[in-house]
């Protein structure tokens, strides 16, 4: 069935019922029954096969990979177009395999292997030679304008054509030689077995005024034979087989006669006739021959023309199928004497007989019109039928356009695709309209200068048409009657036919409004007091668009407002104090009766008299400390609020006395502000602020350094703790080196650390100095002197034995020192080294020989103490002898290594042991001095 404002794709489930066998022409398969959903109708279909199609084309090789886990095995494809014949393992029933498959996210379609079969026919009386049904779509009359030509060609899938019929043998051509043309036994051989496809040729094509036998409705189109059937019937995926090889390599091929099929909608095989009706390739397929309005495929997909049979005199073949999807018809039984398979000629019917009809006529149009597309054929096709429900009243609508008229649809120009253009005048778009008797109009034109009908409809509900029309202007109207219509929006629809049917349609929203706007104040509240600057605001509910909203203040107009928000700002400074009202009108588009609201308010913008009578600004307070102020207004107070330090502490209502007992003992600190709010009913506004001090302690903080003892003797970094006390509460405490803040301290423990450097030797004074929230003070002193470390660094090494160094530290309180040491002018690591022994203050120090550094020794002390902690300056010593110049010539060379030979192997406990000799300081002169000093000699 060809729709071409329509695409669809079937998508089912199959259920599973019973099996058989089936055995074509050498190609045996086992047959299943399903049901299937859209139709209701039981087919048959190939056991384990599935047509399977991917959303993109893959490699088969890649599709078998795929499908080797669930034991799926690929028998067949037609790659190019992303489609694969399958076969299920035998324990997988056929409806889960479809289920497994369409779980894949790879897959686009799978469904079933239908079988289909040639259409039943229906032979006619011997006695009626004549082919009637030429006369019956007039072919003599289309011959005048063209018999066709030989490039027209008519692929006829079938059960084979009769290849040597003397009525057809001039026809029969090939795509190329040598290719698979019997899709049923898979060879290039497409003989008829039955003669069933030997019959459809001839209708189609047989050769014409030769002198022999019939004549075809197309003279000189070829005839391609493809063999998709055999005697007992075929499958959908031969089919498709075939379909594709047309599509993919006969560029002649026209029109396809599909005289066969079943009533299982395989979308494989739709798609495949897509591709060729999108190549410019026009499908044909017979309607079926069961009498009944089910759909049959392939003929009721979109992209194919479905033909129903008929009798010579248009009426409906009792046997024909018939619908909705159907799209022409041809006669059938009567007249169909055709070619025959046992070389002769024989009757023909049914819609296998009228289906090549039909292809006859698209191979004559496709001849004339050999650059037209498939639906520009179609297209033509269909309008120049014969329209034939009045011959066939039960059947109206259910039989296409009418009878194929071969004379008319060659004649004339190409067919009316053009739809009219119609579009809705009133009432406008998006608009309302009040209620009564409201004009519909719509103007409509077309290419064809006429414009037939115009239907009305309102909310899908046809409510008038119009057949005549203004055609000079092109206005059609009817009349809508919205007196009782609901007051909502309505969807207002117009369809325009042009004379072969085509159409378009306009629409518009209306809304139909009957009521007038609701008016009121949202702001201010009626009865309100107000002042100052104000938004008067106003709400309108309507059905419609607002004509206007006016605002009168006192009978005077103050603003007209045509769009919201209708806000009005209103500066009440610039009217009497006092009563005032405010009315706001409203009127929508449709003139529906205008409505208005009232408001009264009153105006103040005076605002209240305010002291505050006690206590007097800068008076000195303690103890609890009574607040009053007081306040007047004209139209009332609304509140009074008294503050201490900017924080509200007490509020009241509008009636005096306005007193608060201020409690100034937990207050912090001397200077405070005592202030004053009063806000009268209309929210005018008056304060008043005074500065006031408070004092309620007069006891000063107690203040010493607990740490360390005075007079001490210190350096480095020294800790000091202060004891700070008070009554209520220490606020901070702050340590000055005379004028100097060295710190201040706010929480207990009051302690600091302080450090001094050696160029701040000598005595030194610290003050504390404690403060109370009061402001009261109290002062300490320390003395401390600052005193490094007494050390004298020796200028060398010893000429033999260990390196003694001592230091004398400048506190008794000195809890330990140590040493710390490395090589001099080295980045590496310090050694540190308790004292041997300690007298007093006095820390003596040993580094033995073995551990001195040959180059030199840097070093520091450092103390600790209960009161401080502190390291020394850096200090050095150098090496006794010149590092390497054993025998002080004032070079390192051969000789030093002569020296070194002369004491080998001499240990420290020798008399010969030269210390500068041995430079490792290993406590003996050996061949690890020796390379040290190789090291070190200049050539």
């Amino acid at each position: 069935m060809v729709k071409f404002l329509r695409k669809s794709v079937f998508w089912f489930s199959l259920f599973w019922i019973s099996l058989s066998w089936m055995a074509v022409s050498g190609a045996t398969f086992e047959i299943e029954y399903y049901t299937v959903p859209e139709t209701g109708k039981t087919v048959e279909v190939a056991k384990g096969h599935i047509n399977l199609m991917l959303w993109e084309p893959r490699p088969v090789e890649e599709v078998k990979t795929l499908l080797m886990p669930y034991g799926i095995k690929v028998r067949g494809d037609v790659a190019n177009m992303g489609g694969y014949f399958l076969q299920l393992p035998d324990f997988m029933p056929l409806d889960e395999g479809i289920r497994l498959l369409k779980s894949l996210p790879e897959v686009r379609y799978a469904g079933p292997d239908y079988v289909i079969y040639p259409l039943a026919t229906t032979p006619n009386d011997p006695r009626f030679p004549q082919q009637g049904l030429l006369n019956t779509i007039k072919a003599p009359d289309a011959w005048d304008i063209t018999t066709g030509i030989p490039d027209a060609w008519v692929a006829v899938l079938d059960t084979g054509v009769r290849l040597d019929h003397e009525d057809l043998r001039d026809k029969i051509v090939f795509c190329r030689q040598g290719d698979i043309v019997d899709f049923v036994d898979n060879d290039t051989d497409p003989s008829d077995e039955s003669g069933h496809g030997t019959g459809v040729a001839g209708i189609a094509a047989a050769t014409t005024n030769n002198a022999l036998g019939v004549a075809g409705v197309a003279w000189l189109p070829k005839i391609l034979p493809l063999r998709v059937l055999s005697g007992g019937g075929g499958l959908t995926s031969w089919a498709v087989s075939a379909i594709n090889y047309v599509t993919q390599n006969c560029p002649n091929v026209r029109v396809i006669n599909m005289s066969f099929g079943g009533y299982g909608p395989d979308s494989m095989q739709e798609q495949a006739l897509n591709n060729a009706y999108n190549r410019g390739i026009v499908p044909v397929g017979g309607a079926g021959n069961d009498g009944t309005e089910t759909p049959f495929f392939p003929a009721a997909f979109d992209r194919v023309v479905a033909v129903c049979a008929t009798h010579l005199n248009d009426q409906k073949w009792d046997y024909s199928n018939y619908g909705t999807w159907v799209d022409i018809c041809a006669p059938s039984n009567e007249g169909m004497v055709t070619t025959s398979i046992g070389g002769g000629y024989g009757g023909f019917g049914g819609t296998s007989g009228a289906t090549p009809v039909v292809s006859g006529v698209v191979a004559l149009i496709a001849s004339l019109h050999p650059n037209w597309t498939a639906e520009q054929i179609v297209l033509k096709l269909l309008q120049s039928a014969d329209n034939i429900d009045a011959q066939n009243p039960a059947y109206a609508g259910k039989l296409g356009s009418g009878r194929v008229n071969a004379n008319q649809a060659l004649r004339g120009s190409g067919p009316d695709i053009a739809p009219p253009i119609i579009s809705i005048t009133n009432p406008p778009d998006n608009s309302s309209v009040r209620g009564g008797q409201i004009p519909f109009t719509a103007v409509a034109t077309d290419d064809s200068g006429s414009v037939p009908k115009v239907e009305f409809f309102v909310d899908g509900q046809k409510i008038g048409e119009d057949t005549t029309g203004d055609q000079n202007n092109h206005v059609f109207t009817t009349v809508w009657d919205t007196s009782t219509a609901s007051e909502t929006t309505h969807i207002l629809l117009v369809r325009a036919f042009d004379p072969v049917n085509n159409t378009s349609t306009d629409q518009h929203s209306v809304k139909v409004d009957r009521s007038p706007p609701q008016v009121l104040f949202t702001y201010p509240p009626a009865n309100s007091i107000v002042s100052k600057t104000i938004n008067v605001q106003i709400s309108v509910i309507d059905n419609s668009p607002l004509k206007f909203v006016n605002l009168f203040i006192d009978g005077l107009l103050r603003q007209s407002f045509f769009s919201p928000p209708y806000v009005y700002v209103w500066d009440t400074t610039s009217v009497p104090e006092g009563t005032h009202t405010l009315m706001a009108s409203a009127q929508d588009i449709l003139d529906n009766p205008p409505t208005s609201a009232t408001l009264t308010i009153q105006v103040d913008n005076t605002p209240p008299s305010l002291n505050i009578d006690s206590p007097q600004a800068g008076a000195l307070l303690s103890g609890v400390v009574p607040i009053q102020v007081s306040a007047t207004d004209s139209i009332g107070l609304n509140t009074v609020e008294i503050l201490v330090d900017g924080q509200v502490v007490s509020a009241f209502g509008g009636t005096p006395p306005f007193t608060y007992n201020w409690d100034t003992m937990p207050v912090v600190g001397k200077n405070h502000r005592i202030g004053a709010r009063a806000v009268d009913l209309a929210g005018n506004v008056a304060s008043q602020e005074i500065s006031v001090q408070v004092k309620n302690d007069f006891i000063s903080p107690q203040v010493r350094f607990a740490l360390p003892p005075a007079g001490i003797r210190a350096c480095g970094t020294i800790h000091f703790l202060v004891d700070a006390t008070d009554n209520r509460e220490v606020l901070s405490v702050d340590i000055m080196e005379g004028n100097t803040l060295l710190t201040r301290l706010t929480s207990s423990p009051y302690a600091f650390d302080y450090a001094w450097l050696t160029s701040q030797e000598g005595a030194h004074s610290l003050t504390a100095t404690a403060s109370d929230a009061s402001e009261n003070t109290s002062q300490a002193s320390l003395s401390v002197e600052v005193l490094y470390p007494q050390h004298s660094p020796p200028s060398s090494y010893p000429a033999s034995g260990p390196l003694n160094l001592s230091f004398i530290a400048p506190e008794t309180a000195v809890t330990d020192g140590f040493l710390i040491y490395r090589e001099k002018g080295s980045q590496g690591f310090f050694t540190a080294l308790n004292p041997s022994a300690r007298l007093g203050n006095t820390f003596l120090f040993q580094i033995p020989s073995s551990a001195l550094p040959p180059a030199g020794l840097e070093y520091i002390f450092s103390i600790n103490s209960l009161y401080f902690t502190c390291e020394t300056q850096r200090y050095e010593v150098a090496s006794l002898y010149p590092f390497g110049d054993l025998n002080l010539d004032g070079k390192v060379d051969e000789l030093d290594a002569l020296e070194i030979g002369f004491y080998f192997g001499t240990p420290a406990s020798s008399p010969r042991f030269k210390p500068h000799m041995d430079l490792n300081r290993d406590n003996i002169i050996d061949i690890n001095d020796l390379n040290i000093l190789a090291g070190l000699i200049t050539l």
